[in-house]
């Protein structure tokens, strides 16, 4: 288990970067807050896994990302708030992943879907302003892919039809991930990719509108940085979708962990929309830097292997 190695010029790059963060954002209103990094209840998604820590009065965990901290924030009088936090989540693998790593999340009231988009816009031109931008529907992009049909029956058709196996019980998650993986290599030759409007199957915390997830998920060469929400604020959604959580972490063999259910009732009394993004700070820092992989960019322990994905 090798430390990255640290240079003073990356250190003070780092320094830098921190102060152009914090500066676009508290140029638009935003206030730097501070949750928890320690929690009982962390985020229950079932691909996600959180360190655990030992404590005198029963476990807790190291928060995947500080977004359960952040809305129950929200939930003030306050309007726009954002976090540059530590997060951890165990099994991380590839070039642009490690166990512990910097997220910089924000959330906005009286914002909805395209209004994220035009604030995560408005910031990457601040950071990046050489770098050309784009805007995809998710159904416009695989369109664009050759992959005209997004239900789950022409998925598993497709994927039948190139010979993929026990297609029939296919989930239609598993479905889209084993067609859009492969398009990811036409995002490495784009320089900022704004996808938004995914499947409802995928809403996670994001609200639904008709077929659609209402979230936004942005690519830089093909590095995944960011994945942003209209949130789904009301508690009964948000109790049935962790349930689901749950019980496909039961299928996963995987703990079930407890529903923190101050962060479901935190928001349930806003009427006006919400949105909020999470952006993995340390990949949008190598990015910035010219750094080829987060071993160049980061601090902190590198991840133990390498993925075909990256």
């Amino acid at each position: 288990m090798s430390q990255n190695p640290i240079t003073a010029k990356r250190t003070l790059q780092r320094a830098e970067f921190r102060k152009l963060t914090r500066t676009v954002l508290e140029n638009d209103g935003f206030i730097e807050v501070d949750s928890p990094t320690l929690v009982r209840w962390p985020t229950l998604e079932p691909h996600l896994d959180p360190l655990e820590v030992i404590c005198e009065d029963g476990p807790g965990y190291l928060t995947s990302s500080p977004e359960l901290g952040l809305k129950k924030i929200l939930g003030t009088d306050l309007q726009r708030i954002y976090e540059i936090s530590h997060s951890f989540r165990s099994h991380e693998r590839g070039k642009w992943h490690s166990r512990e790593f910097m997220m910089l999340e924000w959330y906005e009231k009286n914002c909805k879907l395209q209004g994220l988009i035009e604030r995560c816009s408005h910031f990457l031109s601040f950071l990046l302003p050489n770098l050309k931008q784009e805007r995809w529907t998710v159904s416009d992009w695989m369109t664009s892919c050759g992959i005209p049909e997004l239900s789950g029956a022409a998925m598993r058709k497709r994927l039948a039809a190139q010979g993929v196996q026990n297609t029939d019980h296919m989930s239609e998650d598993e479905a889209f991930f084993r067609l859009f993986l492969p398009t990811e290599a036409q995002l490495e030759q784009r320089d900022i990719v704004f996808l938004y409007h995914y499947p409802k199957s995928q809403c996670s915390y994001a609200r639904v509108s008709g077929p659609w997830a209402l979230r936004v998920e942005v690519y830089i060469r093909g590095i995944e940085i960011g994945n942003g929400f209209e949130e789904e604020t009301r508690a009964d959604s948000l109790m049935s979708q962790l349930q689901l959580e749950q019980k496909e972490r039961r299928q996963l063999n995987k703990p079930a962990l407890g529903i923190d259910h101050d962060f479901v009732m935190a928001l349930d009394s806003e009427e006006a929309p919400i949105s909020g993004i999470a952006i993995g700070w340390d990949r949008l820092f190598a990015v910035w830097s010219e750094a080829s992989s987060l071993l160049e960019a980061s601090p902190f322990l590198p991840s133990p292997l390498t993925s075909p994905h990256g």
